[in-house]
């Protein structure tokens, strides 16, 4: 089910930690300004003649736009059309010229004279009538791409129900192999364009909002996304240097944008069920029989089929024996574990956009039980997107969001898994005892310990807590003296933090023999980036194009870890909330830091729409890298030739785009783990034969690679 609801009213929003607070308030208290400054009731011209001016304002059909805004040029005085595009508007003497300005439309100056009634036609920015796709640290026209970048059309399952934005990107991307999630709130597995490496890590570059992302994707809420491109070859990835080997995944989310100039309110819900396409068949106690005579068979023991009842286990046989039919205890043990779940998804948007401002501000909740028991997953998450454009030459904005995603850890895939302890379920005999007499859980249901009761190997006490606090702030400033040139500062900030903890207790198998076992473990992330950025894009002689980014670019991580276990308790009531109380207990610390700087140029030139060349080159340093190899070249060059604007393709009707193109880059991938080309020394204790005691030894646990 799903339920859009648009309605037309005022909203607030609020930020989530002192830097997007910083970069709101500055936002808001400046938009104000602007705003005042736009809209304010008195004129700083003359007034000794006044001239009331009214009129129409519409787009190049003919429809009328509201909320467009109406400004008389060097005053402050200004008004906005009404949902029928109509405008009156106080002329103080002295004024020539009116200024009307809109969302996506070319602005207009028209000189005022003795008019009294105006209809003025907008038309839509030149940069609205082509499509523009995103690349690598900003834009450009689709025609002058010459890697292969590829938008990702969100519009095949905006109806389904999904909980990660790589479940809707499924079959809609050439190239791109989103696997499968088995668990609730699982993250499925992401390559493009198959394996790269052997001994590094294989998944692509997230960038998101233009920041690489530090985090899971299951951070990120599908409903949050406005658009999704993915860099798949050298030449369009290579201004991530590297870092882009597995190709880049470029995340864009939603801005603001309003219904009639007002705000736009926007509420999603929907409710399904989940079921296993085809259950698991395990053998039926006729099955079962057979298999265990075979096993005999197989091994030397030559048994006829009547006799295998007698080597049966003994909680076997006494229910083998216990109905004249033999009918098995177990039907179907697997269903021990089945149920049937849910994907429950509901969000709640607001948003707006003006002239001067937008802002976008969501909240998302999820809860999904897999069909496994104890399966479960929640995830909370919300999200500012603020922007204010301060000046005709200055803008600044927001972007931030924070999410927890809570997963119980006591899910029986860990035990399935893992057979080597024989306590898979799909092993279980149809003649098993899963539970005692008084209903707690029978350890060893077929009597022989090599098969434990699964339901035994689970902890009595699990969770797993994960959040991520993400903002981003920028500001573009375009030179005023300088056509087509612009700076962007950008500066980001995460904190991702982990809680994990388990307690088994006496009746489980780990905690039976050690008389209660317990962990908590805590982990902390902060990753932190500044990207300067300078971009000139300007056209000579109507023919000539030069698009030129210049970049560079500091980011440095941080992750801290603690960890404590303990064994031997004299009561295991409390659980994880009385760890102190084992008597075998330990802790662990870890840290790690890692620095990466990069600069990158790239410069593209496009002759009359036709023809374009591009060339990037990127020099990176990363910490992790071993000593004589701290940094790294890379570079792409690429060509475009666009067919369908050549003249002899203008009465062509069997292609609308027809394009060539050719490229080669570099690439690299810093996916190690920090210090692994460094060698490391272990120590310990060894007992050395004939010795009274243990010798304390050291050794080197791992050889360097330089």
């Amino acid at each position: 089910m799903r339920l859009d609801v648009f309605r037309i009213r005022s909203g607030r929003s609020f930020p989530q930690n002192r830097m997007v607070l910083c970069f709101t308030v500055i936002a808001l208290v400046l938009s104000c300004a602007t705003v005042n400054k736009t809209y304010a009731q008195e004129g700083t011209v003359s007034q000794t003649q006044k001239l009331t001016v009214r009129g129409k304002v519409a787009d190049e059909t003919g429809k009328p736009l509201q909320g467009v805004s109406v400004t008389v040029k060097g005053s402050t005085k200004g008004v906005a059309t009404n949902e029928n595009g109509e405008f009156s508007i106080e002329i103080p003497g002295g004024a020539k010229i009116l200024q009307f300005s809109y969302v996506g439309m070319e602005p207009q100056e028209v000189k005022i004279g003795n008019q009294k009634e105006l209809n003025i036609s907008l038309t839509p920015l030149a940069t609205e009538q082509q499509e523009v796709v995103v690349v690598g640290y900003g834009t450009q026209k689709k025609q002058a791409v010459t890697g292969a970048v590829v938008k990702a059309d969100l519009k095949t399952y905006e109806n389904v129900t999904v909980n990660n934005i790589m479940e809707v990107l499924k079959g809609t991307v050439a190239g791109l192999n989103v696997g499968e999630a088995n668990t609730a709130g699982g993250v499925p597995g992401v390559t493009i364009r198959g394996q790269n490496t052997i001994a590094a890590g294989n998944s692509p570059l997230i960038v998101l909002d233009g920041v690489i992302f530090s985090g899971s994707l299951a951070d990120i809420s599908p409903s949050d996304v406005e658009s999704v491109t993915i860099l798949k070859d050298a030449s369009a990835a290579a201004v991530y240097g590297s870092r882009s080997a597995n190709g880049v995944i470029l995340i864009e989310s939603k801005k603001g944008t309003g219904v009639n100039g007002k705000p736009k309110f926007e509420f999603r819900t929907s409710y399904g069920t989940i079921s296993q396409l085809k259950p698991l068949e395990v053998y039926g106690a006729p099955g079962y029989m057979q298999h265990l005579n075979d096993v005999l068979n197989d091994n030397g023991t030559v048994v006829p089929m009547d006799q295998t009842p007698n080597y049966l286990q003994t909680n076997e046989k006494v229910n083998y024996n216990a109905t004249s039919d033999h009918k098995p205890t177990l039907e179907d043990p697997y269903s021990l574990f089945n149920q049937t779940g849910y994907n429950f998804n509901t969000s709640l948007s607001v948003s707006q956009r003006t002239d001067k401002m937008s802002y976008f501000l969501s909240g998302n909740y999820t809860d999904q039980k897999g069909v496994i028991l104890y399966d479960r997953f929640k995830h909370y998450s919300i999200r500012l997107n603020l922007e204010s454009k301060i000046t005709n030459w200055m803008t600044i904005g927001v972007r931030s969001f924070y999410s927890n995603r809570s997963y119980p850890d006591t899910r029986v895939y860990g035990v399935a898994t893992n057979p080597s302890n024989g306590s898979s379920t799909y092993l279980f005999s149809p003649y098993a005892d899963v539970y005692n007499a008084d209903g707690s859980y029978n350890m060893f249901p077929q009597t022989t310990t090599s098969f434990v009761n699964p339901f035994s190997m689970m902890a009595n006490e699990g969770y797993n807590r994960t959040g991520n606090l993400n903002g981003i702030g920028y500001a573009t400033i375009k030179i005023p003296w300088v056509k087509g040139l612009s700076y962007t500062a950008t500066y980001s900030k995460t904190q991702n933090t982990s809680e994990t903890g388990s307690f088994y207790g006496f009746n489980t198998y780990q905690g039976q023999g050690p008389k209660g076992t317990g962990s908590r473990a805590y982990a902390r992330g902060v990753a932190t980036l500044f990207d300067h950025l300078i971009k000139y894009n300007r056209t000579f002689a109507q023919k000539h194009n030069v698009d030129l980014t210049l970049l560079h670019s500091d980011q440095k991580t941080q992750a801290y870890g603690e960890s404590l276990s303990a064994s031997g308790f004299d009561n295991d009531q409390l659980g994880t909330y009385r760890l102190q109380a084992g008597a075998i207990q330990s802790v662990s610390t870890s840290g790690s830091e890692t620095q990466s700087i990069g600069q990158m140029a790239r410069l593209t030139y496009t002759y009359g729409g036709k023809y374009s060349v591009t060339g990037t080159i990127r020099h990176d340093g990363y910490s992790a890298f071993s000593a004589n190899h701290k940094y790294g070249n890379f570079s792409s060059v690429g060509v475009n030739w666009n067919i369908s604007k050549e003249k002899f393709m203008e009465n062509s009707s069997i292609f609308n785009s027809l394009a060539l193109r050719a490229s080669y880059g570099t690439n690299g991938n810093q996916s190690i783990a920090p210090y692994s080309t460094l060698s490391k020394i272990s120590n310990g204790y060894y007992y050395y034969q004939g010795d009274a005691n243990y010798t304390y030894t050291q050794s080197v646990s791992s050889l360097g690679n330089d």
